[in-house]
């Protein structure tokens, strides 16, 4: 049975490497094994890679399905600082509550288990030996992207047209390398004008389920995606926080990530109602960006786990914490000072 799986495969290393990772989630015995050499009707030409991967994604379990799929919002060949990805498949929901284990380290077996499955690729583990960072193969990538669009899960945005027909979608990655404009200066401004116009006014009007937004660019006006649960962007941006009448929409936010810049003398004032308005935060990362001072109110929001601030040595550190305060499910807080 080995040299039939084998033959199969066609002596591709990949596809070897992926069956080998999902036959060793089977008991191993001959009946299993068979039931997986059933589901392997594959065609010929180069197609065995396509296959045996396609053949593993769909042996994945529901929330890992969801997992594997959410690698789409991510660029290709990007290394992925995995702490943050797990806050995001957290505050999306895809982690069920266990019983004697936190959320994160049921996102750590997920991986785990993504990882034996030879579906991802782990680039660095820490001193316990769990995974810090992990990549993904381009053609298992590929699958990622195919099947995200399939499913209407996730639109990974390649250029503008991209964001004009993706209404439906309630997840979106405007990647890195998505908006190359032209060297001509003129045009360049022309062109920059056209992304911003369609990217900050429209967007919300064409997409308004969004529940996801990962943006390596422009950030719309957030104050108008009253469903979002992820709002990542990691460069410097301005936010729109000329609103603050609408930033109570923003309650269903979990994750929160942002190189955020704040004038103190304009928009602190904005920043402190945007903050104010997500009762439901659980990820608040503004460690890549200037120093900004937190209201007090964000330290009542029970369902905070991880608080990351700028912690420069020549800047004055936010301060943490109430006394009063009862951030039970708190894990992570960094860039505060004691009160």
């Amino acid at each position: 049975m080995g040299k039939q799986f084998a033959k199969k495969c066609g002596g591709l290393p990949l596809a070897l490497i992926v069956l080998g990772g999902l036959l060793s989630r089977k008991p191993m015995n001959s009946v299993a094994w068979s039931r997986v050499m059933q589901t392997m009707d594959w065609g010929t030409d180069g197609e065995e890679c396509t296959a045996v991967i396609s053949t593993s994604y769909e042996d994945l379990p529901f929330a890992l399905k969801s997992c594997f799929m959410y690698f789409a919002a991510f660029s290709e060949d990007e290394e992925i600082y995995v702490e943050s990805l797990i806050r995001m498949w957290i505050a999306e929901g895809f982690v069920p509550q266990g019983e004697n284990k936190t959320l994160e380290g049921i996102a750590q077996s997920f991986l785990e288990d993504l990882a034996q499955r030879s579906m991802i690729q782990v680039s660095k583990r820490s001193f316990d030996g769990s995974i810090t960072f992990c990549r993904m193969h381009d053609l298992l990538y590929g699958l990622a992207i195919q099947k995200a669009k399939e499913d209407n899960f996730l639109m990974a945005c390649s250029k503008i047209n991209d964001v004009q027909n993706c209404s439906q979608t309630r997840r979106m990655a405007i990647h890195d390398d998505s908006w190359k404009i032209s060297c001509n200066l003129k045009e360049a401004h022309a062109a920059k004008h056209e992304m911003e116009e369609l990217y900050g006014e429209s967007m919300a009007s064409k997409t308004p389920n969004m529940r996801s937004l990962l943006s390596f660019r422009l950030i719309p006006k957030v104050s108008q995606l009253k469903h979002l649960k992820v709002l990542s962007h990691k460069r410097w941006a301005r936010v729109d926080l000329y609103e603050p009448e609408m930033f109570g929409r923003l309650n269903q936010l979990r994750y929160v990530e942002l190189s955020l810049e704040v004038d103190r003398n304009k928009d602190v004032y904005n920043f402190q109602k945007f903050i104010s308005g997500m009762r439901f935060l659980q990820t608040l990362d503004l460690s890549g960006g200037p120093i900004c001072d937190l209201p007090d109110c964000i330290w009542y929001v029970k369902t905070l786990r991880h608080v990351l601030l700028p912690d420069y040595s020549w800047h004055a550190l936010t301060s943490g914490p109430l006394p009063s305060a009862a951030l039970v499910n708190l894990q992570t807080l960094s860039g505060v000072t004691n009160r």
